[in-house]
């Protein structure tokens, strides 16, 4: 009797399981230096350790990997959705101060962490105020065409975007307009929060 080879689960560090989570929730790899207190070259050492355990080589199947493998779940993307809706109006640092209110830090901690002056940090937080009372909501359902679901999909397949374009007969400028837009339509901001989304709606099935 031929025994089947058994796929085991990686072991991951608490580093390498935090640079997951905040890769799955969009996450830059500035960011993610802030928020680790780690310099831009230990953040992509450890993402490359990820990626290795993943046995994946792009950001889109790094998410659906992690979700697959029970490294990030539906329940943790839920925290970070009213943030992911506001991405498009926010700048980087606006981003990463509204995250880790989120994250329940007081502002104390925020201002040091970013290591930012008190007029400063009170600069940002205006500017976060205001933004949120002027914004304006978009209503309904998030509609998406066949072409969007395609990009959605290949782009969660793994495939680069010249693929895509190959795949879809357009060219790779378009193919990159189109899905630049759809960051802007679903509120994400790169390819491994957009399979993210695509999970989590039910759109891509890992």
């Amino acid at each position: 009797m031929v025994r089947q080879k058994q796929h085991l689960k990686p072991e991951f560090s608490k580093a390498e399981l935090r640079v997951t989570r905040l890769v799955c929730e969009g996450y830059t790899i500035r960011e993610m230096g802030l928020l680790l207190k780690l310099n831009k070259r230990a953040v992509e050492t450890l993402r490359f350790r990820v990626f290795q355990k993943l046995g994946v080589n792009t950001i889109a199947k790094f998410a659906v990997e992690a979700i697959k493998q029970g490294f990030y779940s539906e329940k943790e993307n839920a925290k970070q959705t009213i943030i992911k809706k506001q991405t498009s109006i926010f700048s980087p640092e606006e981003w990463v101060v509204l995250k880790l209110l989120n994250s329940r830090y007081r502002y104390s901690t925020i201002e040091k962490k970013l290591r930012l002056t008190p007029f400063a940090f009170d600069q940002l937080i205006e500017a976060i105020q205001e933004k949120i009372e002027n914004r304006s909501e978009k209503e309904g359902r998030v509609k998406l065409s066949k072409e969007e679901i395609n990009i959605i999909r290949l782009t969660c397949d793994g495939y680069s975007l010249g693929e895509i374009a190959r795949k879809s007969g357009a060219n790779a400028k378009l193919i990159n307009d189109q899905r630049q837009r759809l960051y802007k339509k679903i509120n994400v901001s790169n390819t491994a929060s957009l399979a993210v989304y695509a999970i989590t709606k039910g759109i891509y099935r890992s």
